[in-house]
């Protein structure tokens, strides 16, 4: 009896070849930022252009005998004279030339913001050099009775001037106010002038002159030291000259800005910064913060060079910086990893976002065909479906992730690549036992020559490729 032996024919080897992309790495290096450095601590903020000169320093002098003598005299100590004098005054040892001096700074901080006379019965002449009322006699460098010292630039007894905002006459001042008295010959008309860089006496001072009226072209008085004021009541009436100043006049507002900054600054110190946003938007709001910084470093006194327009639009920039932050994004890859068929589309992700994994598009399954080995057999065939049990990390992992399971920052990388692999349960297929009249069934192998045993009818068989 001849024994007829099935043959498992090879149909189909898939073979599927997958090349992982290299991770790119993207290197910054992320400036510092402090905003601690520019808080605030200023009510009033000003702009000035950069060629604003302003007042730094101030001097007052007279003397009997010529108008020009002390304007010459102020002129070769490196003071300007204003514009016109304060003209003559008399007291009872009679006139008297009475000029104004004074420096310039560009640095606004540097600037006198405050100046006041006072007659010689005010009740600030008890906080000046004349509190002993004894008369001017002493030498440079002599304190009064109240601490002041008193300061003279020239020995002259027919011209002196005196004069505060610099060193080192400031050394001499007292509560952050400089003070220096005009005292006319040795009669009762006094001039006391009172000048002072305390920020809240008012803006800084710009100009300075000499006036007939308590306001002439954009000047404002603020002294007064002829006939008709009460300063030198007791000396003979002459017109009035009044002493007249301008100010910076232009304030601006920085509190959008700071806020802005302040919000800007929140999103740049972010845990993971670099990795959850771009470089191109990172580099926006860098710009962004370097710009601000720059306004708020300057405003850090107060004074700045930068313009209301200039200002806003640093904290527009600021807003669009911080909204135009965009997320690094990574994408997944899916490899098949033995699939014998679908596809499954890689996914984009966004850094600190939850998104789900692509639904699993492949199939792993088997074709088995049962080859009955003889003229007139009938061949049939079974199908082995593998299971999809998820995602692993690699080819020959465990599953890590289920199927459409939602992910978050499977990478730090922007742009980077991550492959996840299908992670399958083979399946497999009963083997069956064909009957031939006049012959007994030896069992499935694999080939015709029947050399390589598969089973015998009845066993499971777990293909491994199609057959």
């Amino acid at each position: 009896m001849r024994t007829t032996k099935k043959t498992l024919s090879f149909l189909l080897t898939l073979a599927m070849v997958f090349t992982m992309l290299p991770a790119i790495t993207l290197t910054l290096t992320e400036q510092a930022h402090a905003y601690g450095t520019y808080a605030k601590n200023y009510s009033t903020e000003y702009y000035y252009s950069s060629d604003t000169t302003f007042i730094k320093a101030m001097c007052v002098g007279w003397d009997s005998s010529s108008t020009n003598t002390v304007r010459n005299q102020m002129t070769s100590a490196g003071w300007t004279p204003t514009a016109t004098n304060l003209d003559m005054m008399q007291d009872w040892s009679g006139t008297k030339h009475i000029a104004i001096g004074y420096r310039t700074t560009t640095d606004p901080t540097q600037a006198l913001t405050g100046i006041k006379f006072f007659d010689s019965d005010d009740a600030h002449k008890n906080y000046t050099w004349d509190g002993k009322n004894s008369g001017w006699n002493g030498s440079n460098g002599d304190t009064d009775a109240n601490g002041y010292k008193y300061v003279k630039d020239s020995a002259n007894t027919n011209i002196h001037y005196y004069r505060a905002g610099e060193a080192p006459f400031d050394a001499y001042s007292k509560d952050g106010v400089v003070d220096f008295l005009m005292k006319m010959g040795s009669g009762y008309g006094c001039v006391y002038l009172c000048q002072t860089k305390d920020r809240s006496a008012g803006a800084p001072i710009t100009a300075v002159d000499s006036m007939s009226s308590t306001s002439v072209n954009g000047y404002t008085a603020v002294g007064c030291v002829e006939g008709g004021c009460t300063y030198h009541s007791s000396a003979h009436n002459h017109s009035s000259r009044y002493v007249g100043i301008k100010r910076l006049t232009i304030t601006i507002n920085s509190d959008t800005l700071r806020t802005n900054y302040t919000t800007a600054l929140g999103r740049y110190n972010e845990s993971n910064y670099a990795a959850k946003y771009t470089s191109a938007s990172r580099t926006a709001l860098q710009n962004a913060l370097n710009t601000a910084e720059g306004i708020l470093s300057d405003l850090s006194d107060g004074y700045t060079t930068s313009s209301q327009t200039t200002i806003n639009n640093a904290a527009t920039a600021l807003t669009n910086a911080v909204n135009g932050l965009t997320l690094n994004t990574y994408t997944v890859s899916y490899n098949g990893n033995g699939a014998t068929g679908g596809t499954t589309a890689s996914s984009t992700h966004s850094y600190g976002v939850a998104k789900a994994l692509t639904a699993n598009g492949f199939v792993r399954k088997y074709t088995v065909t049962y080859n009955h080995n003889y003229t007139g057999g009938t061949n049939t065939s079974a199908t082995a479906t593998a299971t999809f049990n998820g995602w692993a990390t690699s080819a020959s992992g465990a599953k890590v992730y289920n199927n459409q399971q939602s992910v978050t920052n499977l990478t730090t990388t922007p742009n980077a690549t991550v492959p996840l692999y299908a992670n399958w349960t083979l399946a497999s297929v009963t083997l069956p036992t064909p009957t031939r009249t006049g012959y007994t069934f030896g069992g499935w192998y694999g080939e015709a020559a029947c050399t390589t045993s598969v089973g015998a009818g009845g066993a499971s068989y777990t293909p491994t490729a199609n057959k």
